[in-house]
């Protein structure tokens, strides 16, 4: 995600953005020379590796995430790098995800990427659930689009104290003694709303829209279809926390007949 002093330099800083909700930090060198790789070139790396952790409250659960950032390959145009998020929940569930994803400038507005993830969820009754997860964006200093897939494992678990509907995290769902795993996609549109000049910090202001579809086909689990919405608060190079700091603000809000109106906040 963009900071000051690339914003001004074309897009290289979406190159590292992760997507949704989650922070990166870039530090720029000079390029490596011409008869060696940028990216075997330690001390020239223009994206390096880094952790990060998120804290969101409302919605199904609370959680914690950590995110691990890892470039594998890399020149002033693209980017290929692993993606490793860990997740805890009240409930005491947990989630960790392991994705590759590779980023790449198609012009000098516009940078295109995908990506691909093993997702394995602990659900808080102790059953596990695997998926795949992919997606596809398009991102400009303005502009963001985003569209994902889910593809789980459709076998049930059992959970003989469960006589009632019950939903677990974005796509586990539990009625009458079962435990199942939902199919589904999201996308979501977003662009810049406000940038603060005025202000001592380095500020913006984004907004998101956009919807969400998920279902399994199993008798009695019904589907989730609904609108969703975001804004963030994005600050950048905080001098309390050093230059290439990020901190990000947020509100969600989204809408379905299963789970009904959920806010959620998140930092």
């Amino acid at each position: 995600m963009p900071l000051c002093s690339f914003r001004c330099s074309l897009l290289l800083s979406l190159l590292t953005g992760l997507g949704m909700l989650f922070p990166s930090h870039i530090f720029a060198q000079d390029p490596a020379p011409d008869d060696q790789p940028e990216w075997i070139q330690e001390e020239d790396y223009l994206y390096r590796a880094y952790f990060d952790f998120t804290g969101q409250a409302g919605g199904v659960n609370d959680n914690g995430q950590g995110l691990l950032f890892i470039p594998l390959a890399q020149d002033e145009e693209s980017l290929f790098f692993a993606d490793l998020r860990g997740n805890i929940f009240d409930d005491s569930s947990a989630e960790g995800n392991f994705g590759l994803a590779y980023r790449r400038m198609v012009n000098d507005q516009w940078i295109a990427g995908m990506y691909g993830f093993y997702d394995v969820r602990r659900s808080q009754y102790s059953n596990i659930f695997r998926q795949g997860s992919f997606g596809f964006e398009l991102l400009s200093i303005e502009w963001d689009f985003r569209v994902n897939g889910y593809v789980p494992s459709l076998k049930q678990q059992r959970v003989d104290s469960l006589n009632t509907a019950y939903l677990s995290g974005n796509n586990i769902v539990m009625r009458a003694g079962e435990e199942r795993a939902y199919w589904g996609t999201d996308f979501e549109v977003g662009r810049l709303l406000k940038t603060f000049p005025e202000s001592n910090l380095d500020a913006e202001l984004r907004g998101y829209v956009g919807g969400y579809y998920f279902d399994n086909s199993a008798p009695g689990f019904q589907e989730m279809t609904g609108p969703r919405a975001r804004v963030e608060y994005r600050m950048f190079d905080l001098p309390w926390l050093g230059n290439g700091s990020r901190v990000v603000l947020a509100g969600q809000y989204q809408y379905d007949e299963v789970r009904g109106s959920q806010g959620t906040g998140l930092l």
